[in-house]
């Protein structure tokens, strides 16, 4: 037998009763069989709920089994209020959209901190911006926010993606937007922040679904990752 303690990122049909859920613990990601999850009168079922954090006890038929089924199950943090509010559910399929792109380890500890900041989070759109930017910090796409990255001016109007950071207006090109000094200073504390700063982060002002699609501008050019997470957001933005 073995314990698995971690964040289910999906949950599949899997032959005729049965699902097969992928779920991230510090060791790496696992693929667990729940049997009969798929019958109504399943006790397990209501326990395997996508981003949960649960404690799993699983078995395989050998040392060389790459599928584990599940024997039992306990739900450790449910994430009760991410789960009856629209935006924060589509925020938590977004972390679990790039997670399982991205397939590290090391990324279970940013999912749970980001998961547990969004818990209670005010300003939701905050938190799924830091977590982006803590994706490109990982993955050393970072964008350069000390300047323009074109000539090096401190007196930056926009966000380049093609350059990668930030640009002076005389260094802009045409299809570039200029944006405001709030938004220019959100973006660079979002690169220079650590979750530890979260807490400044949501003082800072408003935060919206263009502070996240800035950010993830970056992860899809240069990190070759793709969010279709992001549609349910921009719907979801639609109706306020």
């Amino acid at each position: 037998m073995k314990e698995i303690k971690g964040i289910i990122l999906s949950i599949k049909d899997y032959r005729e009763y049965d699902t097969l859920m992928q779920i991230m613990s510090e060791e790496g990601i696992y693929s667990v069989v729940g049997k009969g999850h798929r019958r109504m009168k399943s006790k397990q079922a209501p326990l395997c709920q996508l981003f949960a954090y649960v404690s799993c006890i699983c078995h395989a038929k050998n040392e060389y089994a790459t599928i584990y089924t599940l024997r039992s199950v306990q739900m450790l943090t449910y994430y009760r209020k991410i789960r009856e509010d629209l935006c924060k559910q589509a925020i938590a399929l977004f972390f679990l959209e790039a997670v399982l792109q991205l397939k590290e380890g090391e990324l279970f500890e940013h999912l749970k901190y980001a998961l547990d900041l969004l818990e209670d989070s005010t300003k939701p759109y905050a938190a799924a911006a830091l977590f982006a930017a803590q994706l490109t910090h990982l993955q050393g796409i970072d964008p350069y926010v000390d300047g323009c990255v074109k000539c090096g001016s401190k007196q930056v109007s926009g966000i380049s993606v093609e350059h990668g950071g930030f640009v002076c207006r005389e260094c802009m090109r045409a299809q570039e937007a200029v944006l405001t000094v709030e938004e220019l200073r959100k973006f660079r504390l979002l690169q220079k922040a650590d979750y530890t700063h979260y807490a400044l982060l949501e003082s800072h002002g408003d935060w919206n679904l263009q502070d996240l699609e800035r950010q993830l501008a970056f992860l899809t050019r240069y990190g070759f990752l793709q969010f279709n997470s992001v549609e349910l957001l921009e719907k979801i933005a639609a109706l306020d």
